[in-house]
C-alpha cells in the first residue's frame, strides 16, 4: 500500500513536471544549472528521475540527490516483517540500485541537512558542514519526523513510523502469543458461565494516533487488521484485545468510516474516538498504561504502537518555510 501523501506528491510532480517541460529551453538551461532534491523517497526519485531522463535531461549541468540513509523502503510492506511473514531486509531496497536509472544524478547518502539559507541558495550537510553546497533550484521532499517530546512517556512506546522499530514490533506479537496461550491454558482464566476468557486476563495490543494529521491515515487501522489476523493463526485471538485510539471522532475520510466500522466490527477491533493522549507509562516490558485527557485509560497494554505526532526536519522549520502547525504549507 502507498502512503495517499505519495500519492498526492507523484500527482503534484506530474503537474509540475508538464509546466516545466513547457518553459522555453534556454529558460531552464539558466534558471536549472543546479538542482538539489532533498529525500530520497517516491517524491524526490520521482523528481530526479524526471530530470535526469526527460524534460530537463539536457538542461541541468547536475543533479544532486541528497538523504540521511542509504536504501528505500515502503512502509506498506512493514507489517510483513513484523507479523513474521518476510524478514525486515526484505523490505528495503539499496538507493545505489537505482544509478542506473538516474544518469548522471549525484546520489549524497548516509548524510542530512543542518541547514539551508534560502537567500543564498544554499544547503549544507552533515558530511561537509564547512562546505555549504549551492543550488539554483531546489526540491524539498525529505518526509515528516515523529516528535514524540511533547507527551510524557511517549518515547517508551513503539514508533509506528520508524523502520527500525520493526524488530521491537515483531518481538511485541511473539511475546503476545506466548502469553496469551499462557491465558488459555488456565481455566481460572475464563468466566464459569459463558466460557469466554475474562476481559482481565486478555493480553492488550493498542494502537495510539497521538496526533492529527499523520501521513498514511489508514495505516493504524491496517497494523490492528494485520495483528487481529497474526493472533487468529496463532490461535490465541480470544484471550488477546486489539484496540485502536484516536485524537479526533474520525482520522480518515467520511466516505470510509462506513467500511473501516464494519471491519473493526467484523475482526473485533475496538475503537476508542476522541481520546487524546495525555502520557503513556512503562510498568515493565510487558505493561503499559496509556492514559487519555478525558480521563480514560487502557490500562495493562501487553504493548502500545504509537503514530507520534508528526511535523516538518527541523531545518525546514529553521529555515521559516513551515507554518505554525510544523508543516509546509500546500
Amino acid at each position: 500500500a502507498k502512503d495517499a501523501t505519495d500519492s498526492i506528491a507523484r500527482s503534484r510532480l506530474e503537474r509540475r513536471s508538464r509546466a516545466f517541460a513547457s518553459r522555453p529551453r534556454r529558460q531552464i538551461a539558466k534558471s536549472m544549472s543546479r538542482v538539489v532534491i532533498v529525500g530520497a523517497g517516491f517524491g524526490g526519485l520521482g523528481c530526479a528521475h524526471t530530470l535526469a531522463n526527460a524534460v530537463a535531461k539536457d538542461a541541468t549541468k547536475s543533479v544532486v540527490v541528497i538523504d540521511a540513509k542509504d536504501w528505500f523502503t515502503i512502509g506498506g510492506t512493514w507489517a510483513y516483517a513484523w507479523c513474521g511473514r518476510v524478514d525486515a531486509s526484505q523490505t528495503t531496497w539499496p538507493l545505489k540500485d537505482a544509478a542506473p536509472q538516474l544518469p548522471n544524478v549525484d546520489l549524497r547518502l548516509n548524510t542530512t541537512v543542518l541547514s539551508v539559507d534560502i537567500e543564498k541558495k544554499t544547503v549544507t550537510l552533515s558530511d561537509a558542514p564547512e562546505t555549504p553546497m549551492p543550488y539554483d533550484a531546489l526540491v524539498l521532499s525529505p518526509g515528516i519526523v515523529g516528535d514524540a517530546s511533547g507527551i510524557p512517556g511517549l518515547r517508551e512506546c513503539v514508533d509506528m513510523y520508524a523502520h527500525d522499530h520493526l524488530e521491537r514490533q515483531r518481538r511485541d506479537i511473539e511475546r503476545i502469543i506466548e502469553e496469551a496461550k499462557e491465558v488459555l491454558k488456565n481455566d481460572a482464566s475464563r468466566d464459569k458461565s459463558s466460557g469466554a476468557v475474562k476481559a482481565e486476563k486478555k493480553r492488550t495490543l493498542a494502537v495510539t494516533i497521538a496526533a492529527t494529521p499523520y501521513k498514511c491515515p489508514v495505516a493504524p487501522f491496517e497494523a490492528a487488521f494485520v495483528a487481529d489476523d497474526t493472533f487468529r493463526k496463532a490461535g490465541v485471538r480470544e484471550a488477546v484485545r486489539v484496540v485502536v485510539t484516536a485524537p479526533v471522532p474520525w482520522p480518515l475520510p467520511d466516505p470510509a468510516r462506513d467500511i473501516f466500522e464494519a471491519y473493526l466490527a467484523e475482526k473485533d477491533v475496538e475503537f476508542r474516538p476522541s481520546a487524546k493522549i495525555a502520557s503513556a507509562t512503562r510498568a515493565s516490558e510487558s505493561s503499559f498504561t496509556v492514559a487519555f485527557h478525558d480521563g480514560s485509560a487502557v490500562e495493562n497494554a501487553s504493548a502500545v504502537w504509537a503514530v507520534y505526532p508528526q511535523t516538518a526536519p527541523a531545518f525546514i522549520k529553521n529555515a521559516g518555510l513551515a507554518n505554525a502547525s510544523g508543516f509546509v504549507p500546500a
